[in-house]
Formats: C-alpha cells, structure tokens, sequence
C-alpha cells in the first residue's frame, strides 16, 4: 500500500510540474505572466500543500529543480551551471534542511534580473517572478521555521517524550 501511495504521490507531482510548465507557457503566449504571477503562486501552493508534510517537501524539492531550469533554453553555460547547482540545494533541502529549498527561491527573483538575452515570449519572467517566487519561498521558509517538515533520513515527527529527549 506504501508503494502505490508513493506511486500516486509521484503522478500527481509530475502532473502538477506539467500543468505548472504549460500554465505558464500559455501565460508568456497571451502577454498574461505578470498578471497571473501571484495566483498562480497560491495556486501552486495549495496544488503541493494538499500532498501531506512529507511528501510536500519532496514536492517543493522537485519543484526547486524546476524554477532552477528557468533559462536553460537560453543555452548559456552559467545557465547549465545554475541548474546543477538548484539540483544541488534541492537535495540539500530534501534531506538536510528545507531551509534551502525557501532560500533558493527567494534567491532566484535576483537572479533573473542578472542581464541576458531572452527570447520575446519570456520578456516578462524576471517581473512575473518576483510575485511568483517570492511566495513560494516565504511559504517554505514559514513552514519550515513551523516544522512543518523533516528532512528526509531524519526521524518523522513524534510526540513521545522519549523522541523530545
């Protein structure tokens, strides 16, 4: 039962990374990404709230990769950097501390204003990001001070004295 559990948990994510990828394609297409930056913030994250505490960190570690692939289309190698290194935080956020995962998001509103070349369709990303980002790593970041999440390879949650102790 844990396994198919896990397998669903795994669907729904790559499911909800697609949405989140074609969502905003069609946003950037319709000139729409500034305007539906914040709600589609809350959206994304109510999307991965709804997956229970520990298989939402997997989702906001999965979704880290994903903001860290931004402008991976643009083909410049600093790019192809900035990915390994977003892989990197979040595994980092998965299994030491989500502190990482809410950091790098709050991080990457700076780095998209890094001066590049974009393609039309995504002029308005780096603007559209600050109100999408943001939230996203403010909500990790509050959760986290919450522990609202454990590492994964730590011991789950327990209210047992001997577990406090």
């Amino acid at each position: 039962m844990v396994v198919l559990k896990r397998i669903a948990v795994t669907i729904y994510i790559l499911v909800l990374l697609y949405l989140a990828g074609f969502a905003i394609g069609s946003a950037a297409r319709e000139e729409m990404l500034i305007q539906i930056a914040l709600p589609f913030a809350i959206i994304l994250i109510l999307g991965v709230r709804v997956l229970g505490e520990r298989s939402e960190l997997a989702g906001w570690a999965v979704f880290t990769v994903w903001l860290g692939s931004t402008y991976l289309q643009t083909g410049q190698t600093i790019e192809t950097i900035i990915f390994v290194v977003y892989i990197g935080i979040a595994l980092l956020g998965a299994f030491k501390s989500p502190y990482f995962l809410g950091l790098a998001w709050l991080f990457h509103p700076v780095w998209d204003f890094v001066p590049r070349e974009l393609p039309d369709l995504l002029k308005d990303l780096p603007t559209a990001c600050i109100m999408f980002d943001i939230p996203i790593g403010l909500y990790i970041l509050w959760f986290t001070r919450k522990d609202r999440w454990k590492p994964f390879g730590k011991n789950a949650k327990s209210s047992s004295p001997a577990a406090t102790s």
